[in-house]
């Protein structure tokens, strides 16, 4: 059985790089308090064509 976590979704968060250029990034964490691990998925291509 899976079990099912309720998340919190950011859009478009911008994130500044030390050369001037801005990323947008989809942030997606629980909603829950805590620590957790984290996933981090880059692409050359739009944000829009990652499939976690």
């Amino acid at each position: 059985m899976r079990e099912t976590v309720r998340l919190t979704v950011e859009r478009d968060v911008a994130v500044p790089m030390r050369d001037g250029t801005v990323l947008y990034a989809d942030v997606y964490r629980p909603a829950a308090a805590g620590r957790y691990p984290v996933i981090l998925l880059r692409t050359p291509y739009n944000k829009a064509f990652a499939r976690i």
